[in-house]
Parts: structure tokens; sequence; C-alpha cells
């Protein structure tokens, strides 16, 4: 629900949520949230709340027919990345470094943070995340940026299935003015997928297709708690499939490399897991993951 400033209006924004940790809002009003896996929710989502979007659970739409559903941002598998949301903030500072105006994601339940790559393609928002390479003392629940320092400062605690240390935390997360080596954007193309570094690549060890290792799922939204990983080539069947790169292409500029892909289709988790080598020799070595909703030209 959204509140007006005077606390005199109230009205209703988006349904369907299950049990979202906490929202994050833009400098532009934009609406993020997260939401906890369950009844209609398979895994963890980010949702790109738009006004009047149904988000999930049939049983909390508030609506006498259950609408469309509003697919989120990017799906977030559980082992791996999140298995309990937390809020989202936007870099708001220009003392972040390379991050200004990008948008983060917190966990609560692996205690992490996440940069979020987005991209709107024929109209619904898509993107990924990976990981920042940061320690919490406890879980990564609520964050703001400090107008004073411009740094960023994260508050936890610890329940119910979370890795969190301690009871509870207060982190501040610091830009020290080093080179960040890091993916910090994707991209689908027809041909494939494009990964964007932050410092360029060795075109040598980013050109090795054995550097790279892919694989692809989907899951079922249902009344059931959560959802199985499910094959993206053989309807019905379990588990995970490999997706073959045929070929790695570094841009001239050294910061792009681009993996094509043969067949590239719509897909719930795109994982891509590399270790490559920086430019300068420094080791990249991260694990993406991202939600194909479209594919540009198909």
């Amino acid at each position: 629900v959204r509140v007006d400033r005077e606390g005199k209006k109230l009205d209703v924004y988006a349904t369907g949520f299950r049990a979202p940790n906490g929202i994050g809002v833009g400098p532009d009003g934009q609406v993020t949230t997260g939401d906890n896996e369950g009844t209609w929710i398979p895994a963890c989502p980010i949702n790109w709340v738009e006004e009047g979007g149904f988000y999930g659970v049939e049983d909390l739409a508030h609506r006498d027919a259950i609408p469309e559903f509003n697919p989120p941002l990017c799906w977030l598998a559980k082992k791996d990345f999140d298995n309990s949301g937390g809020s989202q903030v936007w870099v708001t500072s220009d003392r972040w470094g390379p991050f200004e105006g990008e948008l983060l994601h917190l966990s609560y339940g692996q205690c992490a943070m996440y940069l979020v790559m987005k991209e709107r393609v024929e109209g619904q928002m898509q993107g990924g995340v990976v990981k920042i390479p940061v320690s919490f003392g406890s879980s990564a629940m609520r964050a703001r940026f400090n107008q004073l320092d411009g740094q960023l400062y994260v508050a936890g605690l610890r329940g119910w299935q979370t890795k969190a240390a301690q009871l509870s935390g207060f982190d501040r997360v610091r830009y020290t003015g080093k080179k960040v080596y890091t993916v910090r954007d994707l991209k689908v193309q027809k041909e494939g997928v494009q990964l964007t570094f932050s410092q360029p690549v060795d075109k040598a060890s980013a050109g090795d297709v054995e550097n790279y290792a892919v694989q692809q799922w989907n899951y079922r939204r249902s009344s059931d708690y959560g959802s199985r990983d499910y094959s993206v080539e053989i309807d019905g069947e379990r588990g995970r499939d490999p997706v073959d790169i045929e070929k790695a292409i570094v841009s001239d500029d050294g910061k792009t490399v681009t993996l094509i892909v043969d067949g590239l289709k719509p897909v719930m988790q795109f994982e891509i897991d590399f270790s490559i080598e920086a430019a300068d020799g420094t080791e990249i070595r991260q694990k993406t993951l991202q939600t194909i909703h479209n594919i540009p030209g198909v």
C-alpha cells in the first residue's frame, strides 16, 4: 500500500506478495521488492514493481479475478544465491566508484549483497545478479547511504534460516578507490549473452570457452511450497541442463565478452560460472545468475 506524506490517503499499489522482507524505492520512485520461496513463489525473486501489478500469490491477489502474473526481474536460486531476501537499495552516492546509480539486493538468508544488472526487452524488465564480495557481521536486511560520508551502512539480525554469525550486525561498506574487478552488466543478444566488466580482460583467457561453465533450468509456479529444478530441454524432467558455449568473443576495448549460444531461449535461470584473468593478470572468478524473459529479435 502507499500512504501520502500527510498520512491521510492510502491506496493499493500492487498485490500478490507472499512475505517480502523490505522493499526498495529508487530516486525516481521505482519500487522493488524481494519475496520468499513458498506457495506460488517457486524461488526467491527480485520484483520490479509496476503500479497495479500482480506478483504471484493467488491467495493474496485481492482482486475479484486472478490477474495476469507479472514475472520478476530475476529469480534467485536458493542454494547458491538467496533463500530469504532482504530489501534493495539504490546507490545514490557519487563516492561509491563504478556502481553509482546501480541497484543492490540484500540477502537475509545468505548474509550477502548482490549487484543487480537489468535491462528492458520488449517492455519486460529482466536481468541478473553477481555477488559483491563483502562479509557481514550478521544478515543483510536494511541498507542506506549516508549523505555525510557517501558510504553504505547495512543492518541485519539472526533469526530463522540464516547463515548470520552474530545475533545482530551494523556494517559499513566503503569504496576504497582501488580497482574493482567484476562483471558490472549483463545483456541478452540474439546470439547469446554479453558480460561487461569493470576492467579490461585478458583476451586469450576471456576468449577461451573452457573457462566458462553454463547451465540453465526452469521452475514451476504452483500452490505447492517452492519448486524443484526442471529441465529446459526435456519437458517434465527434473534437473538442470548444461549449455554449450560455441565461442567467446572479446570486444576491442576488452571490457565485454559475448558468449555465443546456439538456440538461446527464454529461461527462468541461466547461470554462468567462470574464471578468467583481467588484462593486468588479476583473477576474476565469479558466478552470475539471470532470468531471460525475452530475446531481442526472436
